[in-house]
């Protein structure tokens, strides 16, 4: 592997910014579409990074499951809700004591999640070489776990479902 060159290092810049940009756009955009698209830069940076580690087939899964799928399915529900903010569709208001100890735990949370990077011994397990990592994912995902992909692929039709559904509401009340 050697030492990492200015471009990698360049380029992992620029994709943690994709994703931590993206998923703090996420929480603070008002409008539920700009949500949306900084939700979908922020998974295009996790599968630049898995380019980078030189995951391909993780990579090419993030774009096709996540970008590809759910953010799909956001948009439907999105269109189909018709809802231009989060402030018109959010009925909870928090309170500066609910704030508190949120940011309280999340900050916990992160402390307990860096520590446990900091003192992780990382090292490759040599376990698959990196050609065979791909066919026994493969394998494993199409003869051995079934069952998640299926579970995912129910769990977006009742999201799109659910979405038609708040849509006719909407529609009929109006």
């Amino acid at each position: 592997m050697g030492e990492p060159t200015t471009g990698k290092i360049i380029v992992f810049s620029v994709l943690t910014a994709m994703v931590i940009g993206g998923g703090l756009g996420v929480v603070f955009l008002r409008n539920v579409f700009h949500a949306l698209v900084a939700m979908v830069v922020c998974f295009l940076g996790v599968a630049g990074v898995y380019f980078s580690l030189q995951a391909d087939f993780l990579a090419v899964m993030q774009v096709l499951i996540y970008v590809g799928a759910v953010a799909v399915v956001i948009a439907f529900a999105v269109m189909l809700t018709r809802r231009g903010t989060m402030a018109d569709s959010n009925r909870f208001v928090a309170s500066g004591l609910q704030l508190a100890i949120g940011a309280a735990v999340a900050a916990g949370v992160g402390v307990a999640l860096l520590r446990l990077i900091c003192e992780t011994a990382w090292q490759a397990s040599g376990k698959f070489p990196a050609t065979d990592v791909t066919r026994f994912l493969g394998e494993a995902l199409l003869t051995r776990l079934p069952i998640p992909f299926e579970i995912a692929a129910v769990l977006l039709l009742v999201a799109l479902v659910g979405a038609v559904m708040i849509a006719l509401e909407e529609v009929h009340k109006s």
